[in-house]
């Protein structure tokens, strides 16, 4: 990794900078008695940090992008559950407006057929004392009629036995 050749106007990832920036500490040589120090090609060593600065940025711009999508595609989701949830919604409701439309119109058939129901009876009953009435006028008049009859005969019986 240590041949990483940098040049400030190429893209490089920066975790290959950071792998070669890791691999010439591990490659060094120490210091002896110095507690982990040591001897790092400065040239080389600064070369690989402006280009991971350089890089950098753009890694960072590419995360950014990455989370716009992200965000758009968020947005995009929530839009859709969104429209979907209105629409089922918008459903619903059109349905309870159909079930209640459907209930009053039951509801009224009902009292249509109460109201028709209670008609039949008032006719019937009206038709039942109507017929009851015209036959009790008849059966008076038959009632006289057989009685004048009843008399004329007799009246004719007398006559034929004088």
């Amino acid at each position: 990794m240590n041949n990483i050749i940098v040049n400030n106007n190429q893209n490089i990832n920066i975790y290959d900078i950071l792998d070669a920036i890791e691999e010439m500490i591990e490659r060094a040589t120490a210091f002896p008695l110095s507690k982990g120090k040591v001897l790092v090609n400065a040239d080389h060593m600064v070369d690989l940090l402006s280009s991971a600065k350089i890089n950098l940025p753009s890694e960072i711009k590419k995360s950014m992008h990455i989370c716009k999508e992200c965000d758009m595609m968020y947005a995009d989701a929530k839009k859709d559950a969104e429209n979907i949830i209105k629409a089922a919604e918008n459903k619903a409701k059109r349905i309870l407006n159909e079930q209640e439309i459907l209930k009053q119109a039951q509801s009224k058939a009902n009292e249509m057929l109460i109201q028709a129901n209670k008609s039949k009876l008032e006719v019937k009953k009206t038709t039942s004392e109507y017929v009851d009435k015209t036959l009790a006028t008849t059966e008076e008049a038959l009632i006289k009629a057989l009685t004048k009859i009843r008399e004329s005969r007799q009246e004719a019986r007398k006559v034929s036995k004088k």
